[in-house]
């Protein structure tokens, strides 16, 4: 099982969101530039053995937004089947 790279899970959330990598990495606030960061941010904690201390650096955020960005994918991942569908289509991808 080959672990994922940061550009595969970048690509995945722009493909998904319909977003370009810029607004990822972008402050913007706009609800799919959002949730597209959520995620990629989420995908490469869960799939990388990046900590959330690298993914900040990596997009110039804060070690407490990484953290609660992925604390919050992990509360609404089984609440949201959406969400959950997304998640299981990358693991499908990458396994």
């Amino acid at each position: 099982m080959k672990q994922p790279t940061v550009e595969q899970i970048e690509k995945y959330s722009c493909e998904t969101y319909d977003v370009k990598i810029e607004d990822i990495k972008s402050t913007t606030t706009e609800a799919k530039h959002l949730a597209a960061r959520k995620l990629t941010i989420y995908l490469i904690f869960h799939f990388t053995k990046m900590q959330s201390r690298e993914i900040a650096q990596l997009y110039g955020r804060k070690q407490q937004s990484v953290d609660d960005f992925i604390r919050e994918i992990r509360y609404l991942k089984p609440r949201d089947n959406d969400l959950k569908i997304i998640i299981k289509g990358f693991e499908y991808l990458i396994y």
